[in-house]
């Protein structure tokens, strides 16, 4: 029997890999002669960057770069093999995770962090970057990412300033004259898991702002401040973001990448199956399991469980799911074409399940998915 191990990584748990460990673990237990694939996925949020270069047999970079308030960390990226390809991730240098809960003001973080790494990057001489733009703490456009390669920002006196997000409503010119020359040289594609447009209702800065602390009177200042950056797109770079899906991913950067970089947005989760060559490893399987921290409402939107579940479905193979934690009722799991689900939180009984998730998660494949293997047979 080949089972192809296929999770996300369970947040604040367990990585992707420690998952396929712990189940191959326990699943051997019982059934010692199955053969599995450890597989570990990433869509377009914390995470991709690690999984991307570990299938293309690539290394990790680290560098000093600038984190959601200007401070000065060490942050890192991966490259392929070859070097031509930078995978980065935005939650690297400018993710939510850098903060404290009190330092969380999205009127003032910036996405420059992520700019010095696509710099580093390019520098390097990468001329292609799968930049995901999950988990992020800005609101700024990517206008803090663009003015660490080379974009200039004025507002109406003419003066030069480094928007955050709460600024960005100054913005009254874009002068791209002093970009780094390799940009235009190099091809982005920006992994985005969210239908999100730039601005409005549904945009970044009322969809995504109160989680990074915004208030409502914020959100509507952000929100202005992207209309705004959307005009400036239009008017100076010649780039229309106000329609596009997607736009608003990670604060607005999906859109900043469009304008700035040329870049083209694509579902996370697709792009790592084409990188990964997935869909092979997936023909040779008798079994499929995947996984994410929480499979629930969001999973259906893209997620790596869902991306897994369609084409599994689509190849007829038996899919069975893990999770930290499992909030879809038993129709939904049919609608994704899983078999069964079990989760950490069902299969623990203590008080802190999470504590002991390898342990867990070895059981699991032992005594929950063994023995549903085993009467398949």
């Amino acid at each position: 029997m080949r089972i192809l191990l296929a999770p996300d990584k369970f947040r604040g748990s367990m990585s992707a890999l420690e998952v396929c460990e712990s189940l191959a673990a326990g699943i051997r237990s019982k059934i010692p002669n199955a053969e599995f694939i450890s597989f570990p996925l990433a869509d377009g949020g914390e995470g991709m960057s690690e999984i991307l270069t570990y299938h293309a047999s690539g290394h990790r970079v680290k560098v000093y770069a600038r984190d959601p308030l200007g401070r000065r960390i060490e942050a890192a990226y991966g490259v392929s093999s070859d070097g031509a390809t930078a995978f980065i991730e935005m939650a690297e240098a400018s993710g939510l995770h850098r903060l404290s809960q009190h330092e969380r003001d999205v009127m003032k973080t910036t996405s420059v962090g992520t700019g010095d790494l696509i710099l580093h990057a390019i520098e390097s001489g990468v001329r292609k970057v799968l930049l995901g733009i999950g988990g992020s703490a800005t609101n700024d456009g990517a206008a803090g990412a663009a003015y660490a390669l080379g974009y200039r920002f004025y507002n109406a006196e003419g003066e030069p300033f480094l928007p955050v997000g709460g600024d960005l409503v100054s913005v009254a010119r874009i002068d791209s004259t002093q970009v780094h020359p390799a940009l235009r040289e190099t091809e982005f594609i920006a992994l985005c898991d969210v239908d999100n447009p730039f601005y409005g209702p549904n945009g970044a800065a009322f969809v995504y702002g109160p989680q990074k602390g915004a208030t409502p009177r914020q959100v509507e200042h952000l929100d202005a401040g992207l209309r705004q950056l959307a005009v400036r797109f239009l008017s100076d770079l010649g780039s229309d973001v106000t329609d596009m899906p997607g736009a608003g991913g990670g604060g607005g950067f999906g859109g900043g990448a469009v304008a700035f970089f040329r870049a083209v947005l694509r579902p996370g989760v697709d792009v790592v199956f084409e990188q990964t060559n997935f869909k092979g490893q997936l023909r040779a399987a008798d079994v499929v399991i995947t996984g994410e921290g929480k499979i629930d409402h969001q999973t259906l939107s893209g997620k790596v469980v869902a991306g897994v579940a369609r084409l599994a479905k689509g190849y007829g193979k038996l899919l069975i799911g893990v999770a930290g934690v499992n909030e879809l009722s038993s129709p939904e799991l049919e609608d994704l074409h899983l078999k069964a689900v079990f989760s950490i939180t069902d299969a623990a009984g203590t008080n802190d399940p999470f504590r002991d998730a390898g342990i867990i998660m070895k059981r699991i494949g032992a005594e929950r998915i063994a023995p549903l293997l085993a009467e398949l047979a």
